[in-house]
C-alpha cells in the first residue's frame, strides 16, 4: 500500500493492517508491554495480575509475539527484544487510568412530554 494511502487511512480513523509483520516493529503496544514483563522473569498470572487481564490473555499475546519474533518460547525472548530494539527508538510505558478516577458521564436533563405522565420522561432539548 502506499504511503499516501496509508496515511489516508489513517485520517479517517480506518486502522489498517501494519506494514511489519515480523520484528520488534511488528508488535502491538500490549504485546510489546507483556514480553517486556515476561522478560523480568513474572508467570504469566503474575503478568496478568499486574495489567488487570487474563492468564489467557497474556497467553494469546505472547504466542502472537514469539511467533512475530520467530522464537520458540520465553527463553529467547530477551535476546530477541534486545538484538531488534537496538536498530529502533524504545516507546513510552504505556499509562493507565484506575476506574475510579474515570469521570462518569452527566446525567442527562428530562422532561415530561405533553400528555405523558411523569414517569415516561424524554431527554430534553436545548432551548425547551
Amino acid at each position: 500500500m502506499s504511503e499516501r494511502a496509508y496515511r489516508a487511512l489513517l485520517a479517517t480513523g480506518a486502522r489498517p493492517r501494519r506494514k511489519r509483520q515480523s520484528g520488534v516493529r511488528a508488535l502491538t503496544e500490549r504485546e510489546q508491554r507483556i514480553a517486556t514483563l515476561a522478560t523480568t522473569g513474572r508467570d504469566n498470572q503474575a503478568i496478568a495480575t499486574a495489567l488487570f487481564v487474563s492468564r489467557r490473555t497474556v497467553e494469546f499475546h505472547l504466542t502472537h509475539v514469539y511467533r512475530k519474533l520467530a522464537i520458540d518460547g520465553r527463553a529467547e525472548l530477551s535476546a530477541a527484544l534486545t538484538s531488534d530494539r537496538r536498530t529502533q527508538p524504545a516507546l513510552p510505558a504505556p499509562t493507565y487510568v484506575a476506574r475510579s478516577q474515570a469521570v462518569p458521564p452527566a446525567p442527562q436533563q428530562t422532561q415530561a412530554g405533553p400528555g405523558q405522565p411523569s414517569h415516561h420522561r424524554r431527554p430534553s432539548l436545548p432551548g425547551n
